[in-house]
């Protein structure tokens, strides 16, 4: 009898514990008030100003400051795209660890009471390797279309999201996550009119189960925003400081008469490409942009507000008139630099973010401290053999040494739609020449030698054809250490 009362009052307590949860959860929701032109968040108008750090970008370990002081600079969210073509490196091989924990990136906004928007892709640009996506989709098919209706395309991004989307979806805020509204492509309207769009829509409604504000984000031309709309979902442009904001959201109103207004990139700064100075825009004209979209009620996100380092190779280019590559560092004239030092953009823009919406207590952070290095000294050690080019630039030749033959080779292809030809590795023990290339109408167009200590070396050899690039790296140890020789004469220094 005792037992029995001990067992119904667990259940009671149990099921008691469960309503109290369910009415705690089920009181978050996040919405479109389309009426009434406003996001509801708990059923109360509501706006965000958020700002842009890419998780790729930035080491882990300086995850927590940087988000931290995004939200003393008065945000309430933060923005931050998904990029595919590392999480999953190669077909069915992914990678949610270190750089690309996006969990642990979106808990740790959790953690300091942050909204977090995604951008999700799966083209991203976001001057990126590709925009993005894998390099593999063109090593299986050449000709495949992609951010097109492509069944090709469409298999491969309908698996990427079976594994992805799972793992947002606890993150969701209507399920107790900090994630308000998720972004599907990216400025779609530079690519064209397709019903790609209302594919990925559709994906996300079935495996989000329609519980999250999806978006879209185009330039502010009418072209633009008219074809990058995507029914039943929410309609956002992009533009930076200086611009006319009336003008914009003119625009973006004719497009999507209802709904809130919203500036899903607002530059308050822009990248940088190769051979140009540093981009930049004066807190002037960013302070006075933002206060006019805050005067029109609009929700902003600053693109970026941290940027961060494109590490390793994975910097993208862009193709105008000339082509044009990004280079490591992506500071973007943000409020926060690339150290992640606040700026006097950044006082500036949280006091203005401080006329609109509460800023948070507690002391506004400083520039870290930096460390005084001495002057460093460079010392010539030897000298080692450099390709050479001819007048025209046109051949290049390298030091025709024999390699032994336990030399390992690599080969990637980058981008290309052809396969390797047979006549590139001349043999397995020998440089291949670019006078061979050239017979086969290839182009050498550089020649990379690295040596190291103990008469180990790599050599990277790119060769050029029309609309192919291709790469191939020799990783090899010399039987003996070298010793000076023809090749070193002809050389020169390094």
């Amino acid at each position: 009898m005792f037992l029995n009362a001990k067992i119904m009052n667990f259940r009671i307590f149990t099921i008691f514990v469960l309503c109290c949860v369910r009415t705690i959860f089920g009181a978050r929701s996040f919405a479109v008030d389309y009426e009434n032109n406003t996001f509801l968040k708990e059923g109360k108008p509501f706006r965000y100003v958020s700002g842009s750090i890419h998780y790729f970008r930035v080491p882990p370990e300086f995850w927590h400051d940087r988000i931290y002081k995004m939200k003393m600079a008065g945000l309430n969210a933060i923005q931050t795209y998904v990029e595919w073509n590392h999480h999953e490196p190669e077909p069915g091989v992914y990678n949610f660890e270190g750089n690309y924990d996006l969990e642990k990136f979106v808990k740790t906004a959790q953690d300091l009471d942050m909204l977090v928007i995604l951008r999700t892709g799966p083209f991203i640009d976001a001057e990126r390797d590709m925009g993005g996506l894998p390099y593999w989709l063109l090593r299986i098919d050449p000709n495949m279309k992609t951010r097109f209706y492509d069944p090709n395309f469409i298999k491969h991004i309908d698996q990427w999201y079976s594994v992805l989307l799972p793992k947002i979806e606890p993150l969701l805020y209507n399920n107790g996550g900090p994630i308000i509204s998720i972004q599907i492509e990216n400025e779609y309207a530079f690519c064209g009119c397709d019903q790609y769009k209302a594919h990925l829509r559709d994906l996300f409604n079935k495996l989000l189960k329609k519980n999250v504000v999806l978006f879209t984000t185009d330039q502010p031309f009418p072209n633009n925003l008219a074809c990058g709309k995507t029914y039943d979902v929410l309609a956002t442009t992009d533009f930076g400081a200086g611009a006319n904001v009336t003008l914009n959201f003119d625009r973006l109103r004719y497009t999507q008469a209802d709904g809130p207004l919203v500036n899903s990139e607002y530059y308050p700064g822009f990248l940088d490409h190769w051979g140009h100075p540093h981009s930049t825009k004066t807190t002037e004209n960013v302070v006075k942009t933002l206060n006019e979209m805050l005067m029109a009620n609009a929700s902003v996100n600053f693109y970026m507000f941290h940027g961060g380092t494109s590490f390793g190779f994975t910097a993208g280019s862009n193709i105008l008139d000339t082509f044009q590559a990004c280079p490591t560092s992506y500071d973007y004239d943000a409020p926060l630099t690339e150290a992640g030092d606040p700026t006097p953009k950044y006082y500036a823009v949280r006091d203005m973010i401080g006329k609109f919406l509460p800023l948070p207590p507690g002391p506004v952070p400083q520039p870290a401290p930096k460390m005084k290095s001495p002057t460093i000294t460079l010392k010539k050690l030897k000298n080692f053999p450099v390709p050479t080019s001819d007048a025209s630039g046109i051949a290049c030749t390298v030091c025709p040494f024999q390699m032994p033959q336990a030399c390992r080779v690599r080969k990637r292809l980058i981008k290309s739609s052809l396969h390797t030809p047979k006549n590139v590795l001349t043999s397995p023990n020998r440089l291949p020449l670019c006078d061979n290339i050239l017979s086969s109408s290839w182009r050498c167009i550089s020649v990379a030698w690295r040596f190291n200590l103990g008469g180990r070396f790599n050599v990277q050899v790119t060769h050029l054809r029309p609309q192919t690039e291709y790469s191939a790296h020799y990783d090899c140890q010399l039987s003996q250490p070298r010793s000076n020789n023809a090749c070193d004469d002809a050389a020169g220094d390094n």
